[in-house]
């Protein structure tokens, strides 16, 4: 037992976890994805049918958008394919995530604006560029939110 007091983990650091959460799980999805495994990757799990880890993705991404909306949501920071301009925007909820393409669809708001039902808009990434948006986010961010103990 330690003797030390826990510190609570804010907001921003459970984010930081459960991108990481995502984003592991979805290189999992990956590696499980492309037709050549090799028996390494295939043993460890054995016994789970392809059933059993699709329901194992949807429940881990389905918890993963519930926490970032009781949390506030991820601010995300990249390029705009369409204007080439920077971008800001805070995501609230997990929409989907396609592993054929890598590609996450969040519902959001621009950076500053509070939610109103029915204005999101939909913001597409794939697994790097979510780590990418995600941790640019957290640099603009950083006056107020202290980074992730893992984090250099």
């Amino acid at each position: 037992m330690s003797s030390q007091s826990e510190q609570p983990v804010s907001a921003q650091e459970q984010l930081a976890v459960v991108v990481d959460i995502l984003a592991s799980t979805a290189e999992r999805i990956q590696l499980l994805h492309g037709a050549v495994i090799g028996p390494v990757l295939v043993n460890p799990i054995r016994g789970f049918s392809p059933e059993a880890m699709g329901q194992l993705t949807r429940d881990t991404i389905s918890t993963a958008s519930e926490l970032i909306g009781r949390l506030g949501g991820i601010s995300l920071a990249y390029q705009d394919d369409k204007t080439g301009q920077q971008s800001r925007h805070i995501a609230y909820s997990i929409n989907s995530y396609d592993p054929a393409h890598d590609l996450w669809e969040f519902m959001a708001n621009p950076h500053g604006m509070l939610p109103e039902p029915g204005a999101f808009v939909e913001v597409r990434c794939t697994t790097p560029e979510l780590r990418t948006a995600y941790l640019m986010g957290r640099l603009q961010d950083a006056p107020y939110i202290p980074l992730h103990p893992r984090e250099p």
